[in-house]
């Protein structure tokens, strides 16, 4: 029997499924690659074979990631998650003793399977192991979970065409003797069966990894205020430009609304002509002097 086979046995008599016909189990449900010799058929059981094969391993990597860690703050391999709180916190909390304030940053759940856990720290020269294998061994917690809220999904969507595909099994061979159509449904009925064990697994081991992420969040941090973006102020907080510049020009204006002239004012004319000069005082004209 092969490893494969044995964990999927497992998981079927533990669950109490139904999964064996009489004439024994499928190459479905015995962890196998089936090929019903139909490219769509075909491909549903490679996608469902690739998942089998993949969350035969998926629990590894999160306790890898819990062992590192227990490794690097001196525990033992089964240490609960009270003593790897405690112990990191008290690692952390003499690093910050010594000057080195830490802050993990955690991404949100997602799909995404590149996603990383960020380490900053308020010195960029020190250097400690716990500095090195905190970010690494939350990052395996990261994307460990992240894959797991990947395959769920990918489950999912081979799980409605499965069923899409038992519908058409009696056109798609119907040149095939009674035989055929028989095996390929009962290969088709337990990818149902098995789909709903391996989305099982997947919360399973989504929730071990979690759980882990939990303990590192809760207390991988001395200095909550390390690289935090600083917030814009809001419009109501800071106005806008053209605001202030129409409150400058407003300050410059007189009371009467209009600004002061600079221009100055003509000089007075009489009849369309200028005015005489006036003659300096003492002298007379020369046509009246005696």
């Amino acid at each position: 029997m092969s490893l494969k086979y044995g964990w999927l046995l497992a998981l079927l008599l533990g669950t109490g499924c139904g999964v064996f016909s009489p004439k024994g189990p499928t190459e479905v449900a015995r962890g196998e690659y089936y090929a019903a010799g139909r490219p769509e058929y075909d491909s549903f059981f490679i996608l469902l074979h690739e998942k089998q094969v993949e969350l035969l391993s998926a629990p590894g990597e999160p306790r890898a990631a819990r062992e590192g860690l227990t490794s690097a703050l001196g525990l033992t391999a089964d240490a609960s998650d009270e003593a790897l709180a405690q112990r990191l916190r008290q690692e952390l909390q003499k690093l910050a003793s010594q000057g080195l304030r830490v802050r993990l940053e955690l991404p949100p759940p997602s799909t995404a399977l590149d996603a990383s856990a960020t380490l900053h720290a308020s010195d960029s020269i020190v250097t400690t192991p716990l500095r090195v294998s905190l970010p690494k061994e939350a990052t395996r917690l990261v994307r460990a979970r992240n894959r797991m809220l990947e395959t769920k999904a990918e489950l999912e969507k081979l799980r409605v065409m499965g069923i899409t595909l038992e519908g058409s099994v009696d056109r798609a061979f119907r040149t095939e003797g009674p035989w055929k159509r028989d095996e390929v449904k009962s290969n088709l009925n337990d990818s149902q069966k098995v789909i709903t064990l391996m989305q099982s697994r997947a919360g399973e081991v989504e929730a071990l990894a979690s759980r882990g992420l939990a303990v590192l969040g809760a207390v991988g941090t001395t200095d909550a205020s390390l690289d935090q973006a600083v917030a814009e102020p809001t419009p109501a907080e800071e106005p806008s430009r053209s605001r202030k510049r129409a409150e400058a020009r407003g300050s410059a204006r007189p009371a009467g609304g209009r600004p002061p002239s600079t221009s100055r004012p003509p000089a007075p004319r009489g009849d369309g002509e200028a005015a005489a000069p006036k003659p300096v005082q003492g002298s007379a004209p020369a046509e009246i002097e005696p």
